[in-house]
């Protein structure tokens, strides 16, 4: 399966599944007559006599098969970055004859970080408490940019930042802001991600909050949707659509048909200014 650089870090995941994929593929072109890889080489039977263990004893129950996975997409990654491309089954990576001892060390160095983080890490341990995600981002960091942490933070923040400036800044800051609005309300709620229901839903209120950022004709047949599976499946008593302050007037005027429509008897259309006083509203009708 060819991998691009790209693709290739990417794959760097704490998922066996992932590993055993990765790890099996490699293994699969070592074993073919055709081979690229020389099997006498010590590297290369170290590597044989793993999987097979790994396969014995489960890769999901093996730790050094996350460390053997781990070291074979760097290996990729060169490759990569080298050759503009890296076709497993045609470019072999190479196997030194002591990858044993390279495992062995990085398994001391992963339980090492566990147990007592070194203080170049210090920053990880206070962003990423979850021991797990932070072995996560140790590995991503070691993979894709040798280790160095700081490299690795700027690599998010600057491609979360495109995200938010390519994909619906306003939308995110809208979501937001109306979270911001339900935790100041002491109101415990769900964020919903299924397409079929309101963004938010308050289960003590029995309310549904859906965040509209920008409107055509177009979507009125998936706002109504989504509020009536809300109506029907949550058994929401209320339900509002929030837009932005600066949403223009025929926008806002042509969503507000929906809620004059009657097809909802609880629909309220806002802005997201009147939302602290709707959800005021709510409560003192509901307690």
């Amino acid at each position: 399966m060819p991998l691009d650089g790209e693709t290739s870090s990417q794959l760097t995941s704490n998922h066996w599944r992932e590993d055993r994929d990765l790890l099996e593929e490699i293994a699969s072109v070592i074993d073919r007559l055709d081979t690229p890889y020389d099997r006498l080489n010590r590297g290369v039977r170290y590597f044989r006599e793993s999987i097979k263990n790994f396969r014995s004893d489960g890769y999901d129950r093996c730790p050094d098969a996350i460390v053997l996975a781990t070291w074979v997409r760097e290996r990729v990654a060169d490759v990569a970055r080298r050759e503009g491309i890296c076709d497993l089954a045609t470019r072999p990576i190479s196997f030194p004859v002591d990858l044993d001892a390279v495992v062995r060390q990085r398994r001391n160095e992963s339980k090492a970080a566990e147990t007592s983080p070194p203080e170049s890490d210090s920053i990880l341990q206070t962003l990423t408490p979850d021991s797990k995600l932070r072995k996560f981002a140790l590995e991503r960091a070691r993979s894709i940019f040798d280790g160095n942490i700081s490299e690795y933070l700027n690599f998010l923040v600057r491609r979360d930042r495109e995200a938010v400036q390519n994909h619906g800044e306003g939308i995110s800051d809208l979501l937001g802001a109306c979270r911001q609005q339900l935790a100041k309300s002491k109101l415990p709620f769900s964020h919903n991600y299924s397409p079929n229901q309101t963004d938010f839903w308050i289960p003590e209120i029995h309310l549904g909050i859906e965040v509209v950022f920008d409107w055509d004709s177009g979507k009125e047949f998936e706002l109504t949707r989504v509020l009536g599976d809300t109506a029907y499946r949550l058994e929401a008593r209320s339900l509002v659509v929030v837009t932005p302050n600066d949403m223009p007037d025929h926008q806002f005027h042509a969503i507000k048909k929906i809620e004059e429509g009657g097809a909802f008897d609880s629909l309220s259309v806002i802005h997201l200014s009147d939302l602290e006083g709707y959800l005021e509203d709510v409560i003192a009708r509901t307690r």
